[in-house]
């Protein structure tokens, strides 16, 4: 993520060119509008966007950067009003991991009107200046087909969780799922429900699910923090044969799987 997130930023400064006007104190003064904060893969994330702008700092001495991000806290309301303040106060770039792009829309232009370079994260926005993917349907891909490949050529009974409607990283993802499942022919997606980026509405998922479900193989999730709720309801309700298929390769979540 680290890596990542210095790419960022160096999409940034090219973006505005070795010639651009900076404001008069030449200062680049940078906002990273993001879904949330606490998932470690957030975490990771944001401070690599702290690095980046401290390493860029350091690198060019006409160059310095001033960089805060935000968090809507996974509220849509949230972000759109952190974004609109933010507008107002016109910074020369912005980073927008938007929650539902279609939402987003009239403040790409909005922002564009004022000067501000709009750089969309994680979801592709056409109407921005320029956008930053993390190849989620490849990422899904891989996904599915570990499911096929450690599902044993037995009859395999699968419930994924997804994003949040109208989230292009989210379908993304899902549609990257799907299709390495469709590498093998046992594997069966029994339940598909989105927890919208939510871990209680993924804790409430995986309760109905067991429920539901008694021969469910394993839970897939388009993030790792929905794994977090689901394998403690698994642990709780002393079912051990189920397994957990993550996203982000968060490390804690990583060592409880093992």
């Amino acid at each position: 993520m680290k890596l990542s997130t210095t790419l960022l930023a160096a999409t940034a400064l090219s973006a505005l060119g070795a010639g651009a006007a900076f404001a008069a104190d030449d200062t680049l003064d940078i906002v990273f509008i993001n879904d949330g904060h606490v998932a470690p893969y957030h975490v990771a994330w944001l401070s690599g966007f702290e690095d980046a702008i401290k390493a860029y700092d350091e690198a060019f001495d006409d160059v310095k950067i001033s960089g805060h991000w935000l968090s809507a806290e996974g509220s849509l309301e949230k972000m759109i009003q952190q974004t609109e303040v933010t507008i107002n106060e016109k910074p020369d770039i912005m980073f927008v991991n938007a929650i539902n792009v279609d939402a987003f829309e009239p403040l790409v232009a909005k922002a564009q009107e004022a000067g501000i370079t709009w750089i969309a994260v994680h979801s592709p926005m056409e109407s921005a200046d320029y956008s930053f993917t993390l190849g989620d349907v490849v990422n899904g891909t891989n996904q599915g087909m570990a499911i096929c490949a450690l599902s044993g050529g037995e009859p395999y009974k699968v419930g994924v969780m997804l994003g949040q409607a109208g989230n292009p990283s989210g379908e993304a993802r899902r549609e990257g799922i799907m299709k390495g499942i469709a590498t093998c022919d046992n594997v069966e997606v029994v339940a598909e429900q989105p927890a919208d980026w939510d871990t209680v509405k993924a804790q409430s998922i995986a309760e109905n699910w067991l429920t539901q479900y008694p021969d469910l193989n394993a839970i897939s999730g388009v993030t790792d923090a929905y794994m977090y709720p689901s394998i403690a309801i698994a642990t709780n309700s002393g079912n051990t044969d189920i397994e957990f298929f993550g996203y982000d390769g968060d490390i804690p979540i990583i060592q409880q799987m093992k």
